[in-house]
């Protein structure tokens, strides 16, 4: 089995925070980036500042270049914004800003990161069923996560170190993202009000089976 450095953002909660548990009990290699410093294996960066992002680039790069030369490496792109809800007239501009950066450049600005590197590439995508229907008010958050999806298909066909990008829908999970939008009156979907959300853990679960079966083990 090839030595594998996971790469991953958001953990503080949800899938995310699940999975992170389950590579450590595994003994994995991981970075996370977080808003909060929880653990030594976090780095503080909210992705909703570009200029935070670009900063911590460069340090991750000096870190794989120092202890993981030689390491694969997994990204996964788990952090998203789902907020704001709304008609795109009401929403405030700095709303849009933050949605559209934590969603769209940052990542971008990851990728460029870990696609400049010559470590062996995988990434993983957390996707969603959203950016490939239109639910009323949810334009901003729907939009990015088809753009992000439609952009990984460039990435693997340039000539670059990603061996494989693998889009991953949890579908309905109960997370916060859930919790809002179950809250939130101007949503309504009747498949999602009629669905039971699974938990995390168990997606989490079956995520890392496709990893270590999938992935790692190619």
């Amino acid at each position: 089995m090839q030595d594998v450095l996971y790469i991953i953002t958001g953990t503080t909660r949800g899938i995310g925070h699940e999975l992170k548990k389950i590579l450590l009990d595994n003994s994995s290699n991981i970075i996370s980036l977080n808003r909060k410093k929880l653990d030594d294996y976090d780095y503080e960066i909210d992705l909703s500042h570009i200029e935070e992002v670009s900063a911590i680039s460069f340090h991750l790069r000096e870190k794989i270049k120092r202890d993981y030369p030689s390491h694969a490496i997994i990204f996964i792109n788990n952090a998203c914004a789902l907020e704001p809800i709304g008609k795109i007239s009401e929403v405030r501009n700095y709303e849009i800003t933050n949605s559209l950066t934590t969603n769209i450049f940052s990542p971008l600005i990851l990728l460029k990161l870990l696609t400049k590197i010559p470590n062996k590439l995988y990434i993983i995508n957390i996707a969603s069923g959203a950016a490939h229907s239109i639910n009323k008010h949810l334009g901003l958050y729907s939009s990015s996560k088809l753009f992000i999806e439609n952009f990984l298909k460039f990435i693997e066909v340039e000539d670059n170190n990603c061996l494989e990008v693998y889009n991953f829908d949890p579908g309905i999970t109960k997370t916060g993202m859930y919790d809002i939008l179950s809250k939130n009156k101007k949503f309504q979907n009747e498949s999602f009000s009629d669905a039971i959300p699974v938990e995390p853990a168990f997606v989490a679960n079956h995520l890392y089976n496709i990893i270590s079966k999938d992935i790692i083990n190619d």
